[in-house]
């Protein structure tokens, strides 16, 4: 098939709400755009009558909710919560399907964020451990995944950070650092959400959702704007991130993994029932585990208070931790060795789960 010529579709879009452009993605081949599309539908693409009843289910929820008063914010996006932005940096999948890996771990990265309420914490987890290691294809590529398979690894065993496994946008062999798993990050579960109304209200309340839909030829010289097919054919399925909506546009707000060249900044917005986005529903977790260990650092300080096992350690360039207090026994027995370190200028190994001290050895 041929590609859209961008002249063409600008003609088309004088009456739309999105502009196209010339990107790094629209000037690709045919055959390097495809490549990118690795999101695979269980059963097989939709029907034609699957995706028309979606779209159709999708407008009637959201025309019924536009005549009543709901709980929900009527715009939200998390790159903007309270003035702070939640929101990892865009990233770029280069020539190969892994997008339901960046769809997946955009959403844990973000919500590492969330559930540290720290906005600044720096989040980086390796796309290529997910999908070259945990997917356990050796042609993964050309072979693409689906979010479920993602989000049970990611569950199951963790994922490491991007250091000990880095992403370099092509085939790669499972090669992920020793001692990953002292430094991974884990989902304690995940939910798939579906319902426009039920997704929002998981956007707005607990963070981002994955989501996958189907790619038309004029989605790859989008620019900015409400994302609407115009023209051109279908080419394939895609996995993105879901960082927010707006009610008042009827619209989606997305991160996509094709880099900071294309689209908005990297960003794209995209009609409600367009393009089956909502057909499958949508993924958003429940539950973050972040652990790191800390080696060769000093217990500089030490606080507590006349509240039940509260006591808190001061690490060397780590700043102020709190000691673990779900079981009294476990609390008092980490605290007596943090004095012990501290008191004999020790540099003890650290674990911390979630920013809590859970473990030490001296």
């Amino acid at each position: 098939m041929a590609k859209v010529k961008l002249a063409e579709l600008q003609a088309q879009l004088i009456t739309e709400s999105w502009e196209a452009g010339e990107n790094p993605i629209s000037e690709l081949s045919e055959k390097d755009q495809t490549i990118l599309l690795g999101a695979v539908p269980p059963g097989g693409p939709p029907t034609k009558a699957e995706k028309e009843a979606s779209e159709k289910a999708v407008m009637a929820q959201f025309n019924a909710l536009s005549a009543t008063a709901t709980a929900n914010p009527s715009t939200f996006d998390w790159r903007n919560k309270g003035g702070r932005n939640y929101v990892t940096a865009i990233k770029n999948q280069g020539g190969c399907g892994s997008c339901v890996a960046f769809g997946v771990l955009s959403v844990v990265e973000s919500m590492v964020r969330i559930t540290k309420n720290d906005a600044n914490y720096t989040t980086d987890l390796s796309e290529a451990h997910l999908f070259y290691c945990l997917k356990g294809d050796p042609n993964g590529c050309s072979n693409g995944w689906w979010p479920t398979g993602a989000y049970d690894n990611v569950k199951a065993n963790g994922v490491a950070k991007e250091n000990f496994f880095p992403y370099v946008g092509s085939q790669q062999s499972c090669n992920v650092g020793s001692g990953w798993q002292n430094q991974k990050v884990q989902i304690t579960n995940y939910k798939h959400v579906t319902g426009l109304n039920n997704i929002k209200e998981w956007i707005a309340n607990k963070g981002p959702v994955s989501a996958c839909f189907e790619v038309f030829q004029d989605f790859y010289s989008y620019q900015s704007g409400m994302y609407r097919h115009v023209t051109g054919n279908s080419v394939g399925w895609h996995c993105v991130s879901v960082i927010g909506y707006n009610d008042a546009g009827g619209y989606w707000i997305c991160k996509n993994s094709w880099g900071n060249g294309w689209g908005d900044n990297g960003f794209f917005c995209i009609k409600y029932g367009q393009c089956s986005f909502e057909l499958y529903g949508m993924w958003g977790v429940e539950g973050i585990v972040d652990t790191t260990w800390i080696y060769g650092k000093k217990i500089l300080g030490l606080w507590s208070n006349s509240a039940p096992l509260n006591a808190w350690a001061f690490i060397q360039d780590e700043g102020w931790k709190k000691i673990a207090n779900t079981n009294r026994e476990n609390h008092l027995m980490l605290l007596t060795a943090l004095i012990a370190a501290k008191n004999i200028g020790s540099t003890p190994s650290v674990h911390i789960a979630n920013g809590h001290i859970d473990q030490i050895y001296a």
